[in-house]
């Protein structure tokens, strides 16, 4: 008889529904939901499934345009914006911001957003997970549970 223990440590953080965060290597915007969409299609066939950094295919329910209100002022249109419930925060893809002529700077624990070279938003980087989230006004009180192994 053989035996295999695996010990796994899991620590539990709420992350707000209506939060959005900045990820190099994201390929597509993700959203957990369809809070801020302004319009949406089914996927097509290629569009179905993504694949996901630990080895799994999920399932995208639709595709759409996000808008997220910037505490500058300013707002932010997500366009190609993959609906993948199964995730635990949305993404905001470095990648496809480029690809609508947008680009970002870091430094000093924030980072810039600007479009057109245009200065349109601001984002501070999380100390306990260290990741970057967007500053936006919000209107949802809704949490997820995010694990980090």
């Amino acid at each position: 008889m053989s035996l295999a223990l695996v010990c796994c440590e899991v620590n539990l953080t709420s992350v707000p529904k209506d939060t959005w965060w900045v990820d190099s290597g994201a390929t597509t915007h993700i959203s957990v939901s369809m809070q801020g969409c302004l319009s949406c299609g089914k996927p097509i066939d290629g569009e179905r499934y993504i694949y996901v950094g630990d080895g799994k295919w999920v399932e995208v329910e639709a595709i759409g345009v996000f808008r997220l209100f910037l505490k500058t002022g300013f707002y932010l249109d997500l366009k190609e914006t993959f609906v993948v419930p199964s995730f635990r925060r949305n993404l905001i893809s470095i990648f496809a911001l480029d690809k609508f002529g947008y680009s970002c700077s870091f430094g000093n624990s924030q980072f810039s957003l600007f479009q057109n070279s245009k200065f349109i938003g601001t984002g501070l980087l999380s100390a306990y997970d260290n990741q970057y989230s967007l500053d936006i006004n919000t209107s949802y009180n809704e949490t997820l549970n995010a694990s980090t192994r």
